[in-house]
């Protein structure tokens, strides 16, 4: 299982790369997110 490079962001644009689980978690808070993955441009 490989790493996935997470960008994450909350509704007023704040936030950034996520690397951990963890971190994913403690950033989201109770605020509606949005989640972009490199995964999903490199997908050739």
């Amino acid at each position: 299982m490989k790493a996935v490079q997470v960008e994450l962001f909350d509704w007023m644009g704040n936030g950034g790369p996520v690397q951990s689980t963890r971190e994913f978690w403690v950033t989201i808070g109770p605020n509606p997110v949005y989640i972009k993955t490199a995964s999903d441009a490199s997908g050739r």
